[in-house]
Parts: structure tokens; C-alpha cells; sequence
């Protein structure tokens, strides 16, 4: 049987009847977590160095620093864990500006107990599945732009509308121009015969085809011809086209040796219909 993962929340307030409390109540209900609680924000900014935590429930006002001023300093650290402030103050500037400094959740503590703490499990629950799936997208984030950092292909993401959302470092070793060039100049880069052919690929990603694969000529910025393969791929989202991820890559030399096998099997084919026609005589 697969259990649930803990969640480890550090629970802060200066009532310290009202903590303990708490705590028995939340470990009580239920079995997933695991909490430490502190009696001021300096004392939870301590225990954050020493321990991991998922979540954080704070009261609102507490000496020294209060909740709001405790929520503040995380967020301007960067520190992004999920918060609840938990109070007993239901004045609504309050619950305003804890959503605006970047607070999860707000809760009061007044009313039934049973209920207050069901609903701070069940916030407690969908914090914990909201945080997994950001680190889950960062995580592929960061995957994406490692493989297309250090790959020497061009990566190029192209919204529906035709607008470029992102191009990749490779952008001036295969396209001889910068991202910030290629971005104005894209339309004028391709060789002129061979521009129906790429309207073509674009219009193919948009109406059904989920790959395709072209080869076609640019024109450098010293106006040389480069020969490109591009292939491009559809990121499908609730059965839509959302983005056409491209691949791009320079096969000239590729070009240039199948041109020069080609020269030297003509040559070839001319030197044997001579010696056939000798032969003949």
C-alpha cells in the first residue's frame, strides 16, 4: 500500500496555550504531518536553516514582527514555501495584503474548531499538490533549456499567431545572426526561391500534420547561401495547437558533399559512355 507523503509545517504564534493546542489538534486529525511550531518570527527564521519545511501557518499578530512583516521578508528573500496566515483578526485590509505580499492562503481561527481545522488540512493538501506540480514544471524546465543550451541545433518555439516565444543560443552559429537579428529579419532570411516552400511548413503545423521535415536555402548576412534542415514538432494542449517547436539545423557541408559526389559520378558516367563508345569502334 502506498502511503502519503508527509508534510512538514512550521506553525507560528505567541499564544503558546493556543500552539500546543493546535498542534494536537492537526497531528490528531491527521497522520501526514509533522509539525514544529516557534513563538515569533525570529525564532521561526532560525529553525528555517536547520530544517526543511513544506509549508508555514503564521499568525497575524505576534511582538516584534507580525505575520505580515514575517511573510514580507521571505517573499523579498525570494523564499517562495507556501503560507498560511492563520488569525484572529477577520479585518479584511488584512486579509488583502497578506494576498498581495504573496500569501497562499488566509484563514480565520475563530468559529467551530473541527471545521477551522478540516479546512486548514484540506489547504494544507492542495499547497502541497500545487507546490509538487511547479517543482515537476521547473524541473522540466530547466531539463528543456539544459538539452537545448548545449545542443548544437537551433531550437526555435513559435506560437500559433506566428510569433517567436523562444530561441535558442545556437541561433547565430546556424542562422549567422543573433536572436535579437534573427527576430527582425527572419522573413528576409530565406533564400527567395525557396520562400513558398517554408510558408508551406508553417501552414502543415497548423492544420493537422504533427511532423515535418524540410530542407531549403538562407541567406547569411555576408549574402552566402546556407542550406537548413527543419523539422518541427506540436505542443497539443486540451486537443489544441498551442506552440510549434522547431528544430533547425545546417547541413551545408552535407549539401556541398552530396553535390560534389554527384559532380564526380557524372564525370564518371561521361568517362565510361567514352570508353564504351571506343570500344564500340
Amino acid at each position: 500500500m502506498v502511503q502519503n507523503p508527509t508534510i512538514n509545517v512550521l506553525l507560528v504564534d505567541d499564544d503558546l496555550a493556543f500552539l500546543q493546542t493546535s498542534k494536537s489538534i492537526l497531528l490528531e486529525m491527521e497522520s501526514t504531518l509533522v509539525i514544529e511550531t516557534v513563538s515569533c518570527v525570529d525564532e521561526a527564521l532560525v529553525k528555517m536553516t536547520q530544517t526543511h519545511f513544506d509549508a508555514i501557518i503564521s499568525d497575524y499578530e505576534m511582538p516584534q514582527k507580525n505575520g505580515l512583516q514575517f511573510l514580507e521578508q521571505l517573499r523579498n528573500q525570494d523564499n517562495q514555501i507556501p503560507f498560511i496566515l492563520f488569525t484572529g483578526r477577520s479585518r479584511e485590509e488584512i486579509a488583502i495584503k497578506a494576498l498581495n505580499l504573496g500569501a497562499d492562503r488566509y484563514l480565520n481561527k475563530q468559529g467551530n474548531p473541527e471545521t477551522i481545522f478540516t479546512e486548514l488540512i484540506i489547504n494544507l493538501h492542495q499547497l502541497q499538490q500545487k507546490n509538487k506540480a511547479q517543482n515537476m514544471l521547473w524541473e522540466s524546465e530547466e531539463r528543456f533549456k539544459k538539452i537545448v543550451t548545449n545542443i548544437k541545433d537551433f531550437v526555435m518555439v513559435k506560437q500559433k499567431n506566428g510569433k517567436i516565444s523562444y530561441l535558442s543560443p545556437s541561433c547565430k552559429s546556424v542562422m549567422s545572426y543573433e536572436p535579437e537579428e534573427f527576430l527582425e529579419k527572419s522573413h528576409l532570411i530565406i533564400h527567395p526561391d525557396d520562400a513558398q516552400k517554408t510558408k508551406q511548413l508553417f501552414k502543415n503545423s497548423l492544420t493537422g500534420k504533427s511532423k515535418d521535415t524540410i530542407e531549403y536555402r538562407i541567406l547569411t548576412k555576408e549574402g552566402k547561401i546556407k542550406w537548413i534542415s527543419h523539422s518541427y514538432s506540436q505542443v497539443i494542449e486540451d486537443g489544441e495547437i498551442k506552440e510549434i517547436v522547431s528544430v533547425i539545423r545546417d547541413i551545408t557541408q552535407i549539401k556541398e558533399v552530396e553535390e560534389e559526389i554527384e559532380q564526380k559520378y557524372e564525370t564518371l558516367e561521361k568517362v565510361t559512355e567514352s570508353i564504351d563508345s571506343g570500344l564500340a569502334i
